[in-house]
Parts: structure tokens; sequence; C-alpha cells
């Protein structure tokens, strides 16, 4: 039966039943009541870390708090005092259950955000209707997945039918973390996923598999029209609230040379976007794509994809090539109720079911046994993809491109038609799938160039692998530049540039530029500019009046060539393009714009261009960008448009803590920071400490006066503390801010949840936020915390370091009187003593001597070096050498010689006998060496032998540093050549500089047979490359290694590798190299390391390290690989 109470014209009808308000009045009841108003307000906000008129309105039903936590608190506190006074009977008990005020406050909260979402959703839907919004329903894409370019699964006729298109699905851990973040989005926070893996390895089909757990009411966009980074920015505005945006091989949209990086912060900009929250970006990327975009820029290099990293930052999911374990076991039986997968799991090679069921095998061998005509064909289509044309493929450019591919004998072996019979051989389907190049339905722009193919995506990863050093033929450039989309043309044409093709990509880029391609005529000027300078008038008056400006970027480099342009017309020419910028430039990049505003447009052009509202339509994605710009504004005194501006960046942040401490930096000095600092009151959570630190930090720089009004309302008891160190930030904040009382309360919460098995994280955290030696006093107090102090040296370090000596003897007492455990972490003994006065130290070696277990030689290695006389005959007796441990040589190498050195000469006759040369584990190479000095000290030859002879068969770490070792016996005048034939035997090969070390202390010692019979190995056939910068110093050093010691062929077949293998993205690395081949006489493996470079896009490296190609091609090359003429602007008509 319910228990009934009057107020507030309602009755009680039951715990299970009341909502959130009912129970609030049903508590301040029982606590007004029952407890006699105890606890008081006060007490809890003490307890809460709130003032007591926030405790009044939360009980009193004025205000709903934001999180649940602090409500959680209250209800405890009443419990325990109910539970103090007898009070609790069975019914009461259950009203006070967590669980119960949890579904009751997540209840309130969800009739709160519906009455305010069902007017949102109206206008949403709305809006969705009067806008277009971009995609479909999600629920439209179920009939045909494959839309979403989805692998088509391998038909296997009969046996196939009635099967879904897509064969049974196969979790794997992967899942679980997409699941994660599309969980999140469900719930309504914004997101991305980027799945990671090779070709045909499930990232689409996961993706899919994930949003099908989407409620109605989802959309799915899929940008792919007119091309797919042009389709992202033409539509993205019409993305409303609930969309997955489906970026499936997201390359296409952020390594595009001209578009992606405004693609990358558009994206930004709507993952920021409140109002349209929520949207899942979900993206499916080769990892080599992925590795271009996230690698840090080499110092000195461009940064060319910033937006793009800081889109993708710890977004990645990496997807494995095969199945393995517990997944290969749910594929197993899986193949009971589909055919294609017992096919799959019967014939895949190595678990790679998802390759086999995409048909990758079988499209491979297509590839690999088609006629010439047919490989041709697909060459030309695998670079058109290298180079960024497509993915679909005009049929009129493969017509056009293929014939250059057929050598002049293949040439005289076709017959007639040749091309549309390789064109129906490629497109024949295998196993029921798409052929290596399937003819598709064209989309956007691509209608207007007739039919069009698609090369499947396991053939394009081939492509880029076996064909990345192959220069095309000329027909395939002509073919581009006639038949290209212009979304494609700003990756060919750097294509082409960066291959020495200059004449020909710069009279593209002309095209292109005047054509509003998007391409930017500065590439076209400056290319002038070097090889050609003589006509560089005339390109630079094109320039300014004809080339697109539809990227400021594009406008300020121009600017910047006609400044550093040394001609008397360059004044001229700088106020005529001043003028066209001023009306036409694009408003799209905010770090541009103030470029431009700052150095180059000035008096009436600056003012014409502020005219056109730049403040109110450039992203704001990068904040930096941003904050350039409104600095310009505000410098020029456009501060209209800086006032738009400032609230623009204050209103992207309002509802984003990481965006909002650096919008409000950005806006320090601005009314829009005062007016953002309140907005974030009400929309910062309190359970983070981090946010809740960054908060505050930048409320008293930006806006001190709210920051007080902040404080009375921050419930720092529903602060989360399971994660000390950001806790510990958090009353370091509070402390600095001069929020005493709630750094205290925090600090206690802290301190009183503290147990043994956390107090080392507690310490930890108030350490590294400098905040320790505050808390000391609450610290010590603790019991937890002594625990923790009495079996942890560094914890005892941190906390001795921080006392005074008498407080410091005080602990040492305490803590070697109150435990009998270990410490851990000897090795901070050394650090630790010396803090001590010596009769503490004393007191504290005796204390460690009497609890470690000194028959671990692991503890022997940290105590006794640091023991004093006293304390070390004391350990030395404790220690039985008839039952010591002897894996760990260094506790042997220090009890050995604790005992020599103490005069304890039967005690290491005895722990000698015991032969733990025998014993010893094989794992440091640093103890088995000073183990063998030792054995050398005390003439023990038997062990020498027994320990010489275990390391004629080294153990992997042993093997790592074998060089050391060999030296180490060759100093001991031990015999070392057993030693030396067994790393030469086992040695990994496949790294540089462990060959070259290897090597190079054989040829030291004068070890003659153990350098044959590496020879013998043929190390230079099983190198790997790294792309590390190891190679730059270690692979010339094994280079002049090998021809030292006479073994030239060998020699020879390095300098190929290198010539063949060498990354080329080090240019560093590339110049020592071939500097080391020529040094020694490889001229011919320079050339050809120089030739790959020009053909691989490095033209510029190859003339580097090439005399003969910079004075072969001193102005480029054509397109058919011949030298090109002396050129200039006007040849390119």
């Amino acid at each position: 039966m319910g228990v009934q109470y009057a107020g507030g014209g309602r009755e009680w009808t039951g715990m299970t039943e009341a909502g959130y308000f009912g129970r609030i009045e049903r508590l301040v009841e029982v606590r007004d009541g029952l407890l006699e108003r105890e606890p008081s307000n006060r007490a809890i906000a003490r307890r809460v870390g709130v003032t007591p008129t926030t405790v009044s309105s939360w009980l009193g039903g004025k205000k709903f708090p934001k999180t649940v936590d602090p409500v959680l608190v209250v209800v405890k506190l009443v419990w325990a005092q109910a539970k103090a006074r007898g009070k609790l009977d069975d019914e009461l008990a259950s009203f006070f259950e967590a669980d119960a005020w949890r579904d009751a406050y997540d209840a309130e909260a969800r009739r709160r955000a519906d009455a305010v979402g069902a007017a949102v959703r109206g206008g949403q839907a709305a809006r969705a209707l009067a806008e277009d919004a971009a995609g479909r329903p999600l629920h439209e894409f179920a009939a045909d997945p494959l839309e979403l370019e989805v692998h088509r699964a391998i038909d296997l006729g009969e046996a196939s039918a009635g099967l879904h298109v897509l064969p049974s699905y196969v979790r794997r851990p992967h899942d679980e973390r997409l699941d994660e973040v599309v969980s999140r989005a469900e719930r309504g926070a914004s997101g991305v996923a980027v799945l990671v893996g090779g070709s045909s390895t499930g990232k689409t089909r996961a993706c899919w598999e994930a949003v099908q757990r989407l409620p109605d009411g989802w959309r799915l966009w899929h940008p792919i029209s007119p091309g797919r980074p042009d389709g992202v920015l033409a539509d993205l505005d019409r993305v409303v609230p609930r969309t997955v945006v489906w970026l499936n091989e997201s390359q296409h949209y952020l390594l595009h040379a001209g578009l992606g990086e405004r693609v990358a912060a558009r994206l930004r900009e709507l993952l920021r976007d409140a109002d349209r929250a929520p949207v899942l970006l979900l993206g499916t990327i080769w990892p080599q794509y992925w590795r271009t975009i996230t690698d840090e820029p080499e110092d000195g290099d461009p940064d060319l994809h910033g937006s793009a990293r800081a889109l993708l930052a710890g977004r990645g999911i990496a997807v494995p090539d095969a199945f393995e374990g517990r997944a290969l076991l749910q594929a197993r039986r899986a193949a009971d109720h589909d055919p294609r997968i017992a096919q799959a799991v019967e014939k895949a090679s190595g678990g790679q079911i998802t390759q086999y069921l995409a048909g990758v095998p079988a499209l491979l061998l297509r590839y690999q046994t088609a006629p010439f005509e047919v490989k041709v064909l697909l060459h030309a289509a695998m670079d058109a993809r290298r180079f960024g044309l497509g993915p679909e493929l005009p049929l009129a450019f493969l017509e056009a491109a293929t014939p250059g591919y057929l050598t002049d004998a293949q040439w005289g072996r076709t017959k007639d038609g040749w091309f549309s019979e390789a064109l129906e051989y490629a497109g024949t389907s295998v196993h029921g799938l798409p052929g290596p190049l399937a003819k598709v339905r064209p989309r956007g722009s691509l209608r207007e160039h007739g039919p069009v193919y698609r090369l499947a995506d396991s053939l394009e990863e081939v492509g880029q692998e076996e064909r990345a050093a192959v220069l095309p033929p000329d027909t395939f450039w002509y073919a581009a530049a006639e038949t290209a989309p212009p979304e494609a043309v700003q990756d060919l044409i750097p294509a082409a540039y960066i291959r020495g093709l200059v004449r020909f990509a710069t009279g593209w880029c002309r095209r292109a530029a005047e054509a509003d391609g998007g391409v930017g005529g500065h590439w076209a000027v400056g290319w002038i500019q070097h090889y050609a300078p003589e006509t560089m008038a005339d390109a630079l008056a094109w320039a300014v009046r004809r080339s697109s400006l539809s990227d400021a970027m594009h406008a300020t480099l121009l600017f910047w060539r006609i400044d550093r342009w040394e001609d008397p017309e360059k004044a001229g020419l700088a106020r005529e393009f001043a003028r066209r910028v001023a009306a036409e430039v694009g408003l799209s990049s905010p770090g541009p714009l103030s470029d431009l505003l700052d150095q180059y447009l000035h008096g009436e052009e600056a003012a014409e261009l502020l005219a056109r509202d730049p403040a109110r339509h450039v992203p704001l994605a990068d904040l930096d960008a941003a904050r350039a710009l409104l600095r310009t504004l505000r410098r020029i005194d456009a501060h209209d448009q800086a006032d738009v501006l400032a609230e623009r960046i204050a209103d992207s942040a309002v509802r984003d803590p990481d965006r909002l401490g650096r919008a409000l930096y950005i806006l320090e000095g601005e009314e829009a920071a005062e007016r953002l600092a309140i907005r974030s009151v009400n929309t910062t959570g309190t359970r983070d400490p981090r946010a809740l630190a960054m908060v505050l930090r930048d409320l008293e720089r930006a806006a001190p006066e709210s920051l007080r009004a902040y404080l009375d309302d921050v419930p720092v008891g529903a602060v989360d503390i399971s994660e000390p160190m950001w806790a510990a930030g958090l009353v370091r904040t509070l402390g600095d801010i001069g929020a005493q009382d709630q750094a205290r309360s925090l600090l206690g919460r802290m301190i009183d949840d503290c147990v043994p098995e956390n107090a080392f994280e507690l310490l930890a955290g108030l350490l590294e936020m400098g905040v320790l030696k505050a808390a000391l006093p609450e610290l010590l107090a603790s019991p937890a915390v002594l625990t923790t102090l009495g079996s942890h040296l560094e914890a005892l370090r941190w906390v001795l370091e921080a006392l005074d000596d008498d407080t410091r003897t005080s602990l040492i007492d305490r803590v070697v009187t109150g435990t009998t455990r270990p410490f851990t972490k000897l090795q901070e003994l050394k650090w630790v003593l010396p803090v001590l006065s010596e009769p503490d130290a004393g007191r504290l070696r005796s204390h460690l001597v009497a609890t470690a277990d000194l028959d671990d030689p692991a503890v022997l290695a940290q105590i006794l070096p640091e023991l004093g006389d006293d304390a070390l005959a004391a350990a030395l007796e404790k220690v039985d050498v008839s039952t010591v441990r002897l894996d760990d040589p260094a506790g042997i190498v220090v009890l050995l010689a604790a005992l020599r050195d103490t005069g304890g000469t039967d005690r290491v006759g005895a722990l000698l006998d015991r032969d733990p040369a025998r014993h010893i584990a094989m794992a440091d190479t640093d103890a088995v060496i000073a183990l063998l000095r030792l054995f050398v000290d005390l003439d023990a030859t038997r062990q020498i032998t027994t320990l010489i002879r275990r390391l004629e068969h080294p153990a992997p770490e042993i093997r790592l540093n074998g060089p050391r070792l060999l030296e180490a016996l060759h100093e001991l005048n031990l015999p070392f050549a057993g030693v030396a034939d067994g790393l030469v035997a086992t040695a990994g090969l496949t790294s540089a500089d462990q060959v070259a070390d290897l090597l190079g202390t054989l040829l030291d010692l004068d070890a003659g047979a153990q350098v044959t019979a590496l020879l013998e190995r043929r190390p230079a056939s099983c190198l790997r490359w790294s792309d590390t910068r190891m190679e730059r110093h270690f692979l010339p050093r094994l280079l002049g290694l090998l021809v030292s010691a006479g073994a030239l062929q060998e020699a020879d077949r390095l300098a190929d590798w290198i010539s063949e293998t060498a990354g080329l993205s080090r240019r560093g690395t590339v110049g020592d190299l071939a500097g080391a081949l020529r040094e020694h006489g490889f001229t011919g493996q320079v050339e050809a390391l120089a030739d790959r470079a020009a053909d691989s896009g490095e033209f510029d490296l190859a003339q580097a390290i090439s005399p003969r190609v910079a004075e072969l091609y001193p102005y480029g090359r054509e397109p058919d690989g011949t030298p090109s003429p002396r050129w200039d602007w006007h040849d390119l008509d």
C-alpha cells in the first residue's frame, strides 16, 4: 500500500508510479518530518559542492538539475540519515534505490526534451520539405544496399537462388567500436567513424550493418554528383538532423587537390552545428590514403591536409584483412546456411573471406591471364585511378588513352575491333560479380561524356602498387586533358607536373583556370617564372585578367607572385588584380581573406570586398583562420564585420566544450566573449572534470564576472572522480580561481572515496596537477593513503619530498610500524634514501630488508646496491643461497658481487655450484655480459663455458644485441667463434641496421669465416624497406661495408635493391643513398633510381641526384618522355 501525504494538491499513490517531482516532494517530506530536517540544505550543499540556495531550488521543484548525479548524492545523504536513526523500513528503503531515481530523472528529462523536440522536429520537418533535405530516408536503401557501393557477393547459380543479395554477416571486433559511434548518434551526439582497411575487407558492409540499428526518421546522404567533393560542397547546407553522411572511399572527398580541405572544413563545421545534430559521418578508406592524411608533415613541408587530419583524428577504426579466431569460427557457423560463405571459408586463402566473397581472387586471375589488349586497357584505367580520374571513367577517355599502351609489336598484332573486344572481355562478370572494368550508369556531369566504366577496387589497389613508378604514355595525358571532368583536373595537372611534363601541365593549367575549373592560375605563373621567366609579364597579365578566383588562396598566391616580380609594370597589374579580386573572389577561406585584406586590398577595393559581407559567409571549421580574419577586421577598422564574425564564432561554440575554450581564447576582449561565457554556463556538463576545468579557466580569462556567477551553481559533488588525474586538475583550477570551498569539497570527496586500490592514482594525479603538497594534511589522515605509502616506494618518495624533516620522520615511523607488506617500485629507492636523514634512512633500509622477498634476484638487484654496510650484512644473512631463484641474471650479478665483496667466499662457491649459468633467462643482453665479466673475475671457468655454449644458440633478444655481445667476448679474451656462428645463422636480415651492425662487428673482429657465412645468406635479398630515417644512415654504411669486405656481388645486389625499392618520400634519405651509390661506383643504379623518381612523381628529385636528368631535361619532358624544347608562355596557346 502506498504512503499518502498532503501537500501541493497531489497525493502520493505509490513509489514506483511517482514522477521525478513527486519523488522530490516525498524526499522532502521524509527529511523534514521523519528526520527533523536533517541533513540540512547547508550540509547537503557542502557535500554536493553547490550553494544552499541551489539545494533549496532543487528540493522546492523550482530547478531541474542538469544531470542526475547531484540528485543521487542528495538521496544518498537522506538515506544515510534515515539509516543512522533506525527509520529505514523496507518500503522506505525501496524508495531510496538509485535505479528508481535514475529512471524518474530520465523520464522527466525525456519529457522536457520531447516538449521542446516536438516543436523542433516540426520545424525540421518543415525545413526538410521546404529546402529538399539532402539524401533519402535510410529505409529506402534496404531494397538495394549495393547502391551504397557495398560489394556484390559471388553468385553460385542455383545454390544462391533465393538468398539475399548480401551474404550473412559475421561480426568482428571493429563492429563493436563502430556500434559505439552509431549508438551515440542515436542518442543525439554527432559523430565520425572511418573504417581503415584494404580493398574488399568488408569496410562498406560493416558501415551498412551498423546503420541498420538507427530508428525511423533517419536519412542517408551519399554525395556523388556532379563529383564527390563537389557534391558535398553543393548540398551540405541541406543536411538536416538525423542524417548519415555516407563517404565511402573517403579519399575521393578528402584528398582532392583543390577541394579536399574545403570539404573537410565544411564537414567539421557540420559536426559542430548543434542545430543540425545529430549527424553521423561514416567513411571508408585504404591504409595508404589514411597515412597520407593523418601523418604529420615533416619540418618545413607544407601541411596539405590539416583540416582533413583534424576531421579524422581519433576516428579511425582498423578493419583486418582476414578472419581469425572467434570470427573465423562464427564464419564457419554461418556457412551452414549460406553456401557463398561455405565456399569462401573452404577456399579463401589465409582467412580472407570477404575478399573471396567479393570475387577478388577470380578478378586477379582474370587480370593476370588476360590477353595483352585487355591488359593495356586495364593499365589505362589503373593509371587514371592513380591520378584521381574517376572512379567512373568515360569511354571516350579509355578509347583515346589505351592505344598508346601497346608496344609496336603488339600494335602490329591487333585486329579491327580489338578495343571493343577488350572492353567486352574486361566487362564480363566473374562469378556473378562485375568484371575487372564494368560498365556503370553515369552520374552527374559524366552523363555528358557517354558511357562510363568502373575499375574493380581490387585492381585499383594492384595498380597503386604495381604501377607506382610507371609513366603513362602520351595518349593517356592527351586523353585526360580532353575528357577529364573539372573536378578531376586539380589532381591530374600536378600529377603531370611532378613527373616532368612541365610544358604540358602549364598549358593544361592555363586552359582549366580560364574555364574556372577551380584551378589557380598561380600554378601556371609560378612554372613560367621558373622555366620561361622572359615571358613572365604576359603570364601575369593573363592570370590577373582571366584566372579562376573561386578560392581566395589562389588570389593570395597570385598577389604573392606579383609582389616578388621585379618589373615596373607590377604596380599597375596589382591594382588591376585588386579590383577584380574585390568583386569576384570566393568567400570560403577565412585565412586567405584575412591575408588579402591585411596585405593586398586597401581603400576602395577593401570596401568593395567588405560590402560583400564575408564575415557572414566564411566557414568557421578552422577557428585559427577565423581568428586571423577577426583580428584583421579589427585592425582595418571594419568593426561591423568583426562584430558579425565574433558573434558567429560564439554561436558555433556554445554547445561544444572543446571548441568553447578555443573560441573564448579567440574572442578575448570581444563583447561576444562575455555573452558566450554566460551561455556556456547552461551548456557545459558538470560530470567531466576536464571539460569543467577548461570552462572555468576560460571564464576566468574572458569573463570573470560570469565566473563568479557560475561558481555559485557548480555542483562539484556531481563531478566524476573515477579518473584522479583529471579530478585533481579540477581541484587545482578551483583553487587557482579562488573557489577554495569547492576545491576542499572536491578533494574531500576524492579522499573519502579513496581505497588502497586507487590511492596511488590519487597521489599521482595530485602530484601531476601540483596540489599534492597542499593536500597532504588530509591525505596523511587517510588509512588507504598510508597503506599505499607503506608498500609503494614511488608514492612514498613523492610525499617525502613535499614534507619537512620532522614530518618525514613521523611518516617513516608510521610506515615501518604500520605494515609488513613488501614495497613495489624498488628502483625508486635510490631517490628516496637521499631525501631522508641518516637515522630515517637506516630504519627504512631495515624495513626493506625485513619485508622484501630476498629469494627473488630481481628484488636483490634493486635493493642491495642501496643498502649501507649494516643493512647489507643483514640482507645477505637473510639470503639463502641454496634456495634463491637463479632466473634473473642482473640479480645474480648483484648477489655474487655483494657476497664476494663482503668476504662470503664459501657462499659464492655454494651459489656457483648451483650452476646459475644454466638457469638464467637470456632476455637481458647487458645483464648477461655483466655476468660474464663477473665469472671472469671469479675465475668461474665452468660457468663461463656453460654460458658461452648457451649463447651459441642465441635467444631473440640476444640476437638483436649480438654485436655488443661479440665485442664483450673479444674484450674478455673469451672464445667467440661459436657465438658468432650462432648469431650469423639466426640473425634477422630484414633490417639494414642489424645487418650492418653485425657485419661491421665481424669485420672489426677479423671473423672471416663468419663474414663469409653471413654473405652466403645474401642479406641484400632479404632487406625490407621500412620508410624510416634509419635507412639514411645504415644503408650507405652497409653498402660501404660490403665493398670494403670485397663482396662486390652482394654490394651490387644491394645497389640494385636500393634503386628499385627505396622509398622516395624522404628526399634527404634518397639524396644520401644516391651519394653513397655514386661514391662506390654504382652510377647505373643512381640513374635507375633517378628514372624511377622521375616516373613516380619526384622529377625535381631526379634532377637533383642525377646530372644526366638535369642536363637532358632542362625544360621538362613531353608526354611521350622525350625532352621538351625551349618553350615560353606563347607556346601554350
